[in-house]
């Protein structure tokens, strides 16, 4: 006969009918002498051992693999009289099962399940039919519904897939929002980690179709589910700078650098913002934080130095570009090492320095061949 698998809603319950199933009783002492109380005693605890190995699961469980103890389905006479109790191994061999196990999940469908094997004999079909009897065809096997937050994960499974292939997602970008939204709202709890991402990840899809608004509703969804991080605010932050909104661009920064005030990135971007909106004071304090969080990061020098150039701080402009070409010895940033030799070069023109001003333009040219 094929394994029945049931469903319980707890291991209490599960347990409850275990003990019915195998008319195992109180266990109470014969009287009252210590000897009986002293056995009573014992016995419950082998029974709790017994079901204790059944909680722990299939191949812990002193029922898993009766079948192969008992040649032909025999049971030695000396085990019968030493193992008699009804949760011993050879009284439930006797009274039809083959095994008894546990389960987490079944067919993607968790819960307490209680896995019977019965023995293809009298007691065994007896047995399965008392079963059966007393459990609903809802709680056995695949009747059991898979759970809405199964089917919720699946799903989320799936966007992320369509989300990895951005050609196919492009054209229901409203559908992936409307879904993802949906199953935020019921299982907020499968938003962890990765997941998470989906969001940002779908933010800028929307923001290469030129759709800042969704974008940002996105972005904020993001930024709950993450209130510790400000992640969402440098991404959003940086969308409202590329579309030229620079106002919205520094309160979103601010927002992220309350959440994550040592953020350097935030600081750096917040200054640009600044810049932008012509409040050189505002740039300058900003560009001051993001040194003072990370001094050795060339590009906060190369801002800061920026901002000095702009206001014709010539003196300051040059200290901060040369720190920042001391700095920047990344290869993948030798363009804006080129830009900083080249400031360093027209500053030195002004001040009359010649001879520096043409090593300084010969040093951006190295880098633009390196660069290339």
């Amino acid at each position: 006969m094929a394994n029945l698998y049931v469903w319980f809603p707890s291991s209490e319950e599960r347990r409850a009918f275990v003990l019915e199933m195998l008319e195992i009783v109180e266990i109470v002492p014969r009287n009252q002498s210590k000897i009986a109380q002293k056995e009573a005693q014992r016995q419950r605890e082998d029974l709790a051992i017994h079901l204790a190995s059944l909680d722990e699961g299939k191949t812990k469980s002193f029922y898993y693999g009766l079948q192969r103890q008992y040649y032909m389905g025999r049971i030695p006479e000396h085990e019968q009289k030493r193992f008699p109790m009804p949760w011993q191994a050879p009284a439930v061999y006797t009274k039809g099962f083959r095994q008894i196990y546990t389960q987490k999940t079944y067919e993607h469908r968790p819960g307490h399940w209680l896995v019977l094997d019965f023995r293809q004999s009298q007691a065994g079909r007896t047995m399965r039919q008392w079963v059966e009897s007393r459990i609903p065809q809802h709680r056995i096997g695949t009747n059991v519904p898979i759970p809405g937050r199964t089917k919720s994960r699946w799903r989320l499974e799936h966007l992320q897939w369509l989300l990895d292939r951005p050609e196919r997602a492009a054209g229901s970008l409203d559908d992936l929002k409307a879904e993802l939204a949906t199953i935020q709202t019921e299982y907020p709890e499968l938003f962890q980690g990765d997941t998470v991402y989906l969001w940002e990840r779908l933010a800028f899809l929307y923001f290469s179709q030129d759709d800042l608004g969704q974008a940002t509703f996105c972005l904020r969804r993001q930024a709950q589910l993450q209130p510790s991080s400000s992640e969402a605010f440098l991404n959003l932050g940086s969308f409202y700078l590329t579309a030229g909104e620079f106002h919205k661009a520094a309160e979103v920064f601010k927002e992220g650098l309350r959440i994550e005030p040592d953020d350097e990135y935030l600081s750096f971007n917040l200054a640009v913002a600044y810049g932008s909106l012509g409040s050189p004071k505002k740039a300058r304090q900003a560009a001051n934080d993001a040194i003072l969080k990370n001094p050795q990061r060339g590009l906060n020098h190369k801002q800061k130095a920026d901002i000095h150039r702009d206001q014709g701080e010539w003196g300051q402009a040059l200290a901060h570009y040369e720190y920042a070409v001391e700095l920047i010895d990344d290869s993948d940033w030798y363009g804006v090492k080129a830009e900083c030799y080249d400031d360093i070069a027209c500053i030195l023109q002004h001040l009359g320095r010649r001879a520096e001003a043409l090593q300084a333009r010969q040093q951006a040219a190295s880098c633009r061949s390196r660069e290339s």
